[in-house]
């Protein structure tokens, strides 16, 4: 009995977010994530406060805006199809990874959204992970590592592109 309740739990987790083992043809989103992507509106863009602080460092105000548990410090000017499309395809390699959990302190969001359906993708630069998956109110764990050259590479770009005026996205470097 407890095999079958194992194997019940991991199909539902299997068919949730954009983890792996969803039976996909790309290995890594589910059916729903892909078709938001390939299918999207638009991409709501986020700069946000990954709460790593220095201890000289105030805190960011926590009242104020969110999106997915972390404080909103600005928005740019949404994207469009073409941007999510790009997106998708980064985020459906083959070389992400699903690494354990680092630091996890998210500096963008991109909220795609196909018609009132979204999901949402926050990247942290800082260890190579994301997550991606359901708006939610608590601050969720990453899903996955884009920490080859490649992959940081083409995440990097298009953080570049949505936040052409910020310095330290700007600033961010390849490693």
């Amino acid at each position: 009995m407890n095999a079958l309740r194992f194997l019940m739990l991991a199909s539902l987790l299997a068919l949730t977010g954009c983890g792996s083992g969803s039976g996909s043809e790309k290995g890594r989103l589910d059916r729903r994530t892909q078709d938001i992507l390939a299918n999207a509106d638009r991409v709501e863009v986020f700069r946000i406060d990954g709460l790593e602080k220095e201890p000289e460092e105030e805190p960011t105000a926590t009242n104020g805006p969110k999106i997915d548990g972390f404080p909103i410090i600005s928005t740019r000017k949404d994207q469009g199809k073409e941007f999510a499309r790009r997106l998708g395809e980064v985020l459906s390699d083959d070389q992400i990874s699903k690494e354990g959990p680092k630091c996890f302190w998210p500096g963008v969001a991109f909220r795609v959204r196909r018609g009132e359906d979204c999901i949402d993708v926050l990247l942290c630069f800082k260890c190579d992970n994301f997550y991606c998956g359901p708006a939610t109110k608590d601050i969720p764990r990453e899903t996955g590592s884009f920490g080859n050259g490649r992959l940081r590479s083409r995440l990097l770009q298009l953080a570049k592109e949505a936040f052409p005026d910020d310095k330290d996205i700007q600033a961010l470097q390849d490693k």
